[in-house]
Order: C-alpha cells, then structure tokens, then sequence
C-alpha cells in the first residue's frame, strides 16, 4: 500500500470542485450559526459539536467516493473556516466591518480553525476509507 494514492485523489474529481464544496459547507455553516445555531447552542463552545459532526461527514463522504487525504482536509476545514467567518462577522459587532473582516480572513485564529480541519478531516477520511474498504468499493492494485 502506498501514501501517494491516499494523499491525493484516486479518480478525476478537480480539485477546484473540492474547494468548492469546502467553500459551499462554509458558507451553509456560516448561514446556520447566524440563522439559528447559536441562539440553541449558545455559550462558551471550543469545538463546535455541529461544525465537527459536518466536516467529518463530508470528509467521510470524499473519502467514500474515492478521494484522498488532502481532499478530506481541505473539506473537512470548510465548515470551520465557515464558523470563523459567522464568528468574526456576526458576533463580534462593537468593531468595524473592516477590522472584522480582516481578523476573519488574516486573524490567528485561521490556523486553529485548518488545524481543526486536519484533524476532523483525517478522522472522516479514516471512516469514510473504512467504510469503503468494508463495503468492498475498493479499486485499484491495492485491493487485489
């Protein structure tokens, strides 16, 4: 077995519809925490349960249908970096638009929220890889 097959996709998913759906489960997350979520789950939240629970389906889901680690990363960092932008949009509303808008995009907290995608992706692609080789969807030299 091999880590470069794992690493990237295995099949001809673009990698620009892979950022697109990261960038869509951001938007969706942003849009959620704003319309509902963090009137019931308000409160001091470290790992958000919801983004969490998201970004490891979505990553499970990549790697079910046969995209590698990366693709899962980049994924699975999507409804963080979207819960990062509800936060410093939204709730954060005593400074200006433009102050706010650079912390979202330039701020610390950016590397925390990949790194919380890193982590919950490789845990949705560990699922979603398992799940694949158990269903026995596996292609490729490496099930033979």
């Amino acid at each position: 077995m091999r880590l470069v097959p794992h690493l990237v996709t295995r099949h001809s998913t673009r990698p620009s519809r892979i950022v697109a759906v990261a960038a869509l489960l951001g938007g969706l997350t942003a849009l959620a925490y704003e319309v509902t979520l963090h009137r019931t789950l308000g409160g001091v939240v470290w790992v958000p349960l919801p983004v969490a629970g998201l970004a490891v389906v979505a990553a499970g889901w990549r790697a079910y249908r046969g995209d590698g680690l990366l693709a899962c990363w980049t994924v699975g960092a999507g409804p963080f970096l979207g819960f990062q932008l509800y936060w410093y949009l939204f709730s954060i509303t005593h400074r200006p638009l433009l102050d706010r808008v650079v912390d979202a995009v330039l701020g610390e907290s950016v590397l925390g929220m990949v790194v919380l995608g890193v982590v919950f992706g490789t845990v949705g692609f560990v699922v979603g890889e398992g799940v694949r080789l158990w269903r026995g969807v596996a292609s490729g030299p490496e099930s033979a």
